[in-house]
């Protein structure tokens, strides 16, 4: 046998014989974890230590609490985290029985009792082991010494402070119904009215999402260190909380206690243990004697004011849950519209159109539920200083719900625009500051949301268009040809099978009829003689174009329309209003005036084939 040989036999036997002078053996084969219970069935775990009062812990629901040596919140992650490496961590090594008082193991260092389903598992801990950091540990009831990792051992020997919940603050934010931020000589209360979120002092529509951010925040503190179980007066007046820097009060629901939570002063920089990220301050919960060094990540927690809290929008709503609006402007008749179905109706009486232009109105309500807040005011003196004491305008709105709510517009300075706004009844104890281009997107007059359309959307079936100039008049029928197709054509009073199509100018005409805008609008009235800067009295207009809808029902009415065309401007544009309407004048674009005025008749003529008739069909409707 070779030297070199010789060697590492003697280096292996040497290593085994270490081993067992060690008290552990090689590993034969992969071992069963130390215990195998359910841990989501825990219901119970008892730590004891010599010398050292009990820890007791218990399942409370999908939480855990403490009952000894303190009755407190437990860390739910320390708790399981234990529990799991109880049920994954296999022994490293396992030793016959011995003598457990040179293990540690009489008495154990320390004991770990788990209760599960009316079974209990305990496992005692014992000693370190001489090299390294595994730690001797036998299951009670057994005499087989088994060697297990330094995780396990230590579980069983942290100080209570460990398993103490790190987060104290624990309440469900759904369920708080009222909440009083006091800090200094001021105090906010916020609560639950009318369906929304008030602050009370002053008077302010409340933010749900702010105020839920707010309390999100207060239940992630998380304590850095127990500063005292029980604190005499005079230490609490020197961690600043015979006094507290901010304090909050929550109400709940019925069945549950309200719940106090104190801010002291901020930790200076020799009482902090260890790197802080952010400032520290002493907290207590009013109920409880313990006072806390906990970590304040938010500072908002700490300097809150009313304005902070107040809802982002003037007015929070949804344009479709709108139902009626109203419109007032200084000493004018206020305007009044109210949702029908999908269409807005004016109800005024003595207007001369009922419908509104469904477009101009949800302009109108986006301007308004778009308005944000982005400066509050609470002083007594600003709706006077900005011009809200008495508004010279406002918006007011009625939901489907029957909730009532108002804009009220005051002075603009620059791009600002001073608001306040009503909700329910309660006129909020502030102005607002919003963008001056709210106005003008909310203050419409009748002009702004009367429909433009002169005409509903032409229908494909019969109609007849009836032009009428100083020296002639051309006749328009919507015929079906042989081939079915239906076109605008000009008949021949000489001979009806005789026909003159029409070309495209007449379609196009129509199209820019229903898109024609008017540009005045006259409470009372128009005369003839106020007729005549447009070039629409009945001398001097250019044209007039009389237009007949067939009833598409049989025993329907028919429909007569009739629009007068005056004078041309500058900018290519023509007045022009409807004959029965004396309250409006239109401005049409030039080349539909040309289109209806100019030559449409076609110069080649077409006869039908005999033996079949040229009539229009039923159908065509408008307004």
């Amino acid at each position: 046998m070779r030297w070199t040989t010789t060697l590492l036999l003697i280096a292996i036997v040497g290593g085994l014989g270490l081993w067992a002078w060690l008290g552990e053996e090689p590993p034969t084969g992969e071992r069963p974890p130390l215990f195998a219970f359910p841990v989501d069935k825990v219901s119970r775990v008892r730590i004891e230590r010599p010398d050292l009062p009990a820890i007791v812990l218990e399942r409370d629901g999908e939480r855990w609490k403490m009952t000894e040596p303190l009755a407190v919140g437990a860390d739910k992650e320390a708790v399981e985290g234990m529990l799991r490496r109880l049920t994954t961590e296999r022994p490293i090594s396992e030793l016959p029985s011995g003598d457990a008082a040179s293990f540690g193991l009489s008495p154990a260092r320390a004991t770990v009792t788990v209760s599960v389903e009316g079974k209990t598992h305990v496992l005692e801990v014992g000693q370190a082991t001489a090299v390294g950091s595994n730690h001797y540990a036998r299951r009670k009831g057994e005499t087989t010494v088994l060697i297990v990792a330094e995780e396990v051992a230590k579980d069983a020997t942290l100080p209570v402070s460990d398993y103490r919940n790190k987060r104290p603050i624990d309440f469900d934010k759904a369920q708080v119904t009222e909440v009083e931020i006091v800090r200094g000589g001021t105090t906010l209360r916020l609560a639950n009215e009318g369906g929304r979120l008030w602050l009370l002092s002053p008077r302010l529509m409340a933010s749900r999402e702010k105020l839920d951010r707010l309390l999100g925040d207060l239940t992630t503190i998380q304590v850095k260190r127990f500063v005292s179980d029980a604190p005499t007066p005079e230490e609490l007046a020197r961690w600043g909380l015979d006094t507290p820097q901010v304090s909050y009060h929550l109400a709940f629901g019925e069945g549950k206690d309200p719940l106090e939570v104190q801010f002291g002063r901020k930790a200076e920089r020799d009482e902090i243990q260890g790197y802080s990220r952010y400032d520290q301050h002493y907290i207590r919960l009013a109920h409880e004697p313990y006072v806390y060094l906990a970590e304040v990540a938010r500072t908002e927690i700490l300097t809150r004011e009313a304005k902070d809290l107040r809802e982002e929008k003037v007015l929070p709503f949804r344009p479709n849950e709108v139902a009626s609006i109203e419109i007032l402007r200084g000493e004018e008749e206020p305007l009044r519209l109210r949702k029908d179905g999908e269409a807005w109706r004016f109800e005024n009486a003595g207007l001369p159109t009922s419908e509104a232009d469904a477009g101009a109105v949800q302009t109108l309500l986006a301007a308004v539920s778009g308005a944000t807040a982005e400066e509050t005011v609470t002083d007594p003196r600003a709706a006077r200083q900005h011009g809200l004491a008495r508004p010279a305008a406002q918006v007011r709105l009625t939901l489907g719900s029957g909730m009532s709510m108002a804009i009220a517009f005051g002075e603009a300075e620059g791009e600002r625009l001073w608001v306040r706004s009503t909700w329910g009844g309660t006129v909020e104890d502030a102005v607002l500051g919003t963008k001056s281009e709210v106005q003008a997107g909310a203050l419409r007059s009748y002009a702004d949301l009367r429909d433009r359309r002169l005409f509903d959307e032409w229908d494909d079936g019969g109609a007849e268009i009836v032009v009428t100039r100083s020296r002639d008049t051309t006749r328009f029928v919507k015929n079906t040809l042989p081939n079915g197709e239906k076109r605008w054509v000009i008949p021949d009073s000489a001979d009806p099978e005789i026909y003159r199509p029409v070309g495209i100018s007449l379609e196009r005409a129509l199209a820019k009829l229903e898109a024609a805008s008017f540009v005045l609008y006259a409470p009372v009235p128009l005369r003839d003689r106020d007729l005549r800067p447009y070039g629409l009295r009945e001398r001097d207009r250019s044209a007039r174009v009389r237009a007949v809808f067939r009833g598409s029902a049989e025993g329907e009415a028919e429909h007569v329309i009739e629009i007068d065309i005056g004078s041309a401007l500058g900018d290519g544009t023509r007045h022009a209003r409807l004959t029965d309407d004396l309250h409006h004048v239109f401005l049409i674009p030039r080349s539909l005036a040309d289109d209806l005025l100019g030559n449409l008749s076609a110069t080649v003529e077409e006869r039908i084939t005999e033996g079949t008739s040229v009539t229009p069909p039923p159908g065509g409707a408008g307004r």
